[in-house]
C-alpha cells in the first residue's frame, strides 16, 4: 500500500496515475479503500478542510493531513491498514425521504444497442480504453446504423485522430437523428476551430455560425462547462470581450477547481483592460503544483504588469486573444493576451508529424528544443513559448518528457527544423 501521503500526492499527470501496471491498481484500490473508510467512520465532513488547505491554500499534505482530520499522516497509515485488517464495511438502511419526486419524467426501456453506445462512450473517455471504444461503436452501427451517441462517437474518436473530414462527416450524421444533441453541437464548434485554426481564420460568418451552434448547445445542456470556455473563446475572436468575459466567468462558476479555467480568465480580465483583477487570479496561480500552470501563471504576470505600466503611461498596448483549442471533451482551451500586432504575412502551411520524443531542451528561457525521431530521420522541432504551446493528452507541456509517443503540427523552417504549433501526447 501506499503511504496516504503519498497516494494524496497523486496528480492526474504523476506517472503513478498514467502507468499501467501494479501501482496504478494499487492506487484505485487504496482510494476506494479510503473513501470507505471516511465514509465509515463518519469523517467525510472533515475532507473539505482537507481540500481548502491542500489545494487551495497549498499546505503541505502532512501538515492538511494533520489540521483537518485530527492524526498524523502515519496515524492515517495506522488506522487505514486496521480499518483493512478487520474486514468490516458498514452499511445502513436509510428511509426514503418524503415527498420525492415521483411524476415529471418518463421511463423507457434501453435497447442493447443503446446500452451498448453508453458503455462505448465511457471507454471512449477513458484514456486506456478508447480503441476499444471505437470497436464497440462499430459493433453497435452494425446493429443499429442511426443510433445518435454512436455516430457522435465515432466523430469525436475521428476528432482525436485529426481526420477532421470524418469526424465532420459523423457529426453530421449524428445531427440528422438527433438535432438536439448538446455534445454534438459542442464537438462541431471544437472541430471547426481545429480545422480553421485560432478564430476560424476571422470568417465572420464561421464565428456566427458556431457561435449558434455553440449557444444552443448551452441552452439544453447549462452545466457543462466546457461549452462555456469555447464559446468565451468564440465572442473574443469577434472582438466581443464583454461576453467573453461573462462566459469564461460562469466557465469557472460550474468548475471552479479549473486551474485552466481560471488563467483563461485572467486572459479576458486582461483583453477587458481589468488588469488588477487578472493579477488577483494570477497570483495564486504561481505557486500551482502543477509546474506548467505555475510558469504560464508567472510569465502572465509579468505581461499583465508591462500591460498596466503601458495603460498608466497612456500608451494602448495592441491586444490579441489567440485562441488554442484542444481535442476532445474535457479539454481546455487557454488564451494568451500579448502586447503586439497581428502578423501581416500568412504563416507557412501547418505540417503533421509523428514519432518518438527523445529529448527535450529547456535551457533556454521560456523556448525549448525538441528531439524527435520520425521514420529515418531526427528532427529539432522548437517551442517558442512552452507556456502556451497546445499541448493535448496532458495538462502541461513537460521538460521532463523523454522516449515519449507523440504527433505535432509544426511549421517547417528547414530539412529538418520546424516550429511546434501543437503537440499530443500518446
Amino acid at each position: 500500500m501506499f503511504k496516504v501521503a503519498d497516494l494524496f500526492r497523486v496528480q492526474q499527470n504523476s506517472s503513478v496515475y498514467n502507468e499501467s501496471g501494479d501501482h496504478r491498481s494499487m492506487f484505485y484500490a487504496e482510494s476506494w479503500l479510503v473513501m470507505h473508510y471516511l465514509f465509515d467512520r463518519k469523517l467525510v465532513a472533515k475532507a473539505a478542510p482537507y481540500f481548502d488547505l491542500a489545494i487551495d491554500r497549498r499546505v503541505p499534505v502532512e501538515d492538511a493531513i494533520q489540521q483537518a482530520f485530527g492524526m498524523s499522516a502515519a496515524q492515517f497509515d495506522k488506522e487505514l491498514r486496521d480499518y483493512l485488517n478487520k474486514n468490516h464495511v458498514v452499511w445502513w438502511k436509510i428511509a426514503t425521504p418524503a415527498g420525492i419526486e415521483s411524476t415529471g419524467y418518463t421511463v423507457k426501456p434501453l435497447s442493447i444497442a443503446e446500452a451498448k453506445a453508453v458503455l462505448a462512450d465511457v471507454h471512449l473517455h477513458s484514456p486506456f480504453y478508447q480503441e476499444k471504444a471505437v470497436a464497440e461503436f462499430e459493433e453497435v452501427l452494425k446493429l443499429q446504423p442511426d443510433n445518435a451517441a454512436a455516430l457522435r462517437g465515432m466523430g469525436y474518436a475521428c476528432m482525436r485522430k485529426r481526420d477532421f473530414p470524418g469526424a465532420g462527416e459523423y457529426f453530421n450524421q449524428a445531427t440528422e437523428h438527433d438535432p438536439n444533441d448538446p455534445r454534438v453541437l459542442y464537438y462541431s464548434g471544437l472541430l471547426a476551430q481545429m480545422q480553421h485554426g485560432p478564430g476560424l481564420g476571422g470568417d465572420p460568418a464561421q464565428l456566427a455560425s458556431i457561435q449558434k451552434k455553440l449557444e444552443k448547445s448551452i441552452s439544453l445542456d447549462p452545466e457543462f462547462a466546457d461549452t462555456y470556455s469555447v464559446l468565451a473563446f468564440n465572442y473574443a475572436s469577434q472582438g466581443n470581450y464583454t461576453s467573453a468575459l461573462s462566459t469564461m466567468s460562469k466557465a469557472v462558476t460550474l468548475n471552479p477547481r479549473s486551474e485552466q479555467y481560471r488563467f483563461n480568465l485572467s486572459q479576458i480580465y486582461l483583453a477587458n483592460k481589468k488588469v488588477d483583477l487578472a493579477l488577483q487570479i494570477l497570483q495564486p496561480l504561481q505557486n500551482s503544483s502543477d509546474p506548467g500552470v505555475a510558469e504560464r501563471a508567472r510569465q502572465s504576470m509579468a505581461q499583465a504588469q508591462a500591460f498596466k505600466q503601458a495603460m498608466q503611461g497612456g500608451a494602448e498596448p495592441v491586444r490579441r486573444i489567440a485562441v488554442l483549442p484542444a481535442s476532445g471533451a474535457g479539454a481546455e482551451h487557454p488564451a494568451v493576451i500579448e502586447a503586439q500586432p497581428l502578423p501581416t504575412k500568412d504563416p507557412p502551411p501547418v505540417n503533421f508529424m509523428k514519432g518518438r520524443l527523445t529529448a527535450v531542451d529547456c535551457s533556454a528561457p521560456a523556448s525549448a528544443l525538441l528531439t524527435l525521431i520520425s521514420g529515418t530521420k531526427t528532427w529539432k522541432l522548437k517551442v517558442r513559448d512552452r507556456a502556451h504551446v497546445v499541448v493535448i493528452g496532458a495538462d502541461n507541456f513537460s521538460c521532463g518528457w523523454n522516449n515519449q509517443a507523440v504527433a505535432v503540427n509544426y511549421r517547417s523552417t528547414g530539412e529538418t527544423d520546424g516550429d511546434v504549433v501543437s503537440i499530443e501526447v500518446q
